[in-house]
């Protein structure tokens, strides 16, 4: 048997396993990372673990794992199983990881070192509350850290925009992580699809535990939670309500040991309600990114320098005199600029000219 039919057999036989109930996928995991073994004897575990399917249905159980994965591989869907060496330990060692993981976006070594940390909060949030994110993620996502969250509205979606504006100059190999809770085909929400097209085309990563036709049913959102959670060494919570599913982050991410950071807010704030819950209950409170970095023991490193020209001060001279306007409308009226963020960056940093969620651009308040 070759070593690519070893690692088809692995990732068809780990599609099985992740269909079988929690107790059977747990008795998987906790063996299979017992010890180093190498891919066969991987496979023998798997076998061991179906082994109760080794009846009259198997054949057919197994040629529909075996038509799925081929139809991942089509599709340029990643198929990791728990395990292998791509699968992230920091995950792998949760309480009851995913079988399988299923990604789009390129894959790499670095991916698997690289410093993880989730931004989670409320999809009815505030413009303070998307500007901590936009911010926090963008400073974060600077020193190679490569932010997690689960593309909803709100808050997350702030938080993955924010690690995507970084200069191309030095942004890292994985910018930011979006985590489905739904399969590929049945993105959700939709309405952010844009987005996690963006995600991949700069660099980031979509991940799912659910085969590419799964809904989204509501059961797997605690899941993607568990995920968000288990992929980070911290969690950022900005803005919880009550009832927010970030919540259930944070209950994961202080299950399984890690730090756990909240932004305060108003105490007549529904929006802050869950979030001031979480402080009281110990969590560390933040009011600066600088809490985090101090906190992590996160060296900071200043950004690449980015040459600018005069085309920044043409681009100041529009920002000037709109007060605000959207980054494609400078795109629009400025085509002669090929390389616009990395002068907006520029600007950034010389602190006259600010960013906002949604890729507005206004001068500095002085």
């Amino acid at each position: 048997m070759t070593s690519k039919t070893n690692i088809e057999l692995l990732k068809v036989l780990g599609i099985l396993v992740s269909t079988l109930p929690p107790s059977q996928r747990l008795n998987y995991s906790r063996k299979v990372l017992s010890v180093a073994s190498p891919v066969s004897e991987h496979i023998l575990l798997l076998l061991d673990t179906v082994k109760q399917m080794l009846d009259r249905n198997f054949s057919r159980v197994f040629e529909t794992a075996r038509r799925q994965f081929d139809t991942l591989c089509q599709e340029n869907i990643v198929t990791l199983v728990i395990g292998e060496e791509s699968y992230p330990l920091v995950l792998a060692h949760i309480y009851d990881p995913p079988t399988c993981l299923y990604i789009k976006g390129s894959l790499s070594e670095h991916f698997i070192q690289q410093n993880k940390i989730a931004i989670v909060g409320s999809r009815r949030s505030n413009k303070e509350g998307e500007e901590t994110a936009f911010l926090f993620a963008k400073a974060l996502a600077e020193q190679d850290v490569s932010i997690v969250s689960g593309l909803a509205l709100g808050i997350d979606s702030a938080a993955h925009k924010g690690a995507l504006t970084i200069s191309a100059e030095y942004r890292n190999t994985c910018p930011t992580i979006g985590v489905l809770g739904s399969g590929f085909n049945k993105f959700y929400p939709p309405y952010n699809r844009e987005l996690g097209e963006k995600i991949l085309s700069n660099g980031g990563l979509i991940i799912s535990q659910f085969l590419p036709d799964t809904p989204p049913y509501p059961a797997n959102f605690l899941n993607r939670n568990r995920i968000i959670a288990g992929l980070s060494r911290a969690t950022i919570v900005i803005q919880a309500t009550a009832k927010s599913g970030s919540l259930a982050t944070a209950r994961f991410c202080i299950e399984e040991g890690r730090e756990l950071f909240v932004v305060p807010g108003g105490i007549y704030d529904p929006r802050y309600e869950g979030s001031l819950q979480l402080l009281k209950q110990g969590s560390h409170l933040v009011t600066s990114v600088e809490d985090i970095f101090e906190a992590l023991n996160i060296k900071r490193s200043l950004a690449k320098k980015v040459e600018v020209s005069n085309h920044s001060s043409v681009l100041f001279n529009l920002i000037q005199k709109e007060r605000r306007i959207h980054i494609d409308e400078m795109k629009r009226r400025v085509p002669e600029i090929n390389n616009i963020e990395e002068q907006l960056i520029a600007l950034e940093l010389s602190g006259v000219i600010e960013r906002e969620p949604g890729n507005f651009i206004r001068i500095c308040n002085t």
